[in-house]
């Protein structure tokens, strides 16, 4: 996982990691068993998204996620007024 967040921590990514690793290999176990093609994606997206919300609500910042937006994609004079805003 690549962020250039400063607040990105190994807690989150190691967390992240993990669900994929563990979402591809049911992936891979759904292949196996059922000897058809399987979307990872199907397995990937909710244990992914399992990990950052467990990892959100065990530091009790639910709602920090929910409203998380990329300032990167924010222009500058929004930004300015955001900053005011807090």
């Amino acid at each position: 996982m690549v962020s250039i967040d400063k607040e990105c921590d190994t807690e989150d990514s190691f967390a992240v990691q993990a669900a994929y690793v563990i979402g591809l290999g049911i992936a891979f176990g759904a292949n196996a068993i059922t000897k058809l093609g399987q979307p990872a994606l199907l397995y990937l997206v909710p244990a992914t998204f399992t990990a950052i919300t467990l990892t959100a609500a065990s530091r009790g910042e639910i709602g920090r996620l929910w409203k998380y937006t990329d300032n990167t994609a924010i222009s500058p004079i929004k930004k300015a007024k955001m900053k005011t805003e807090d």
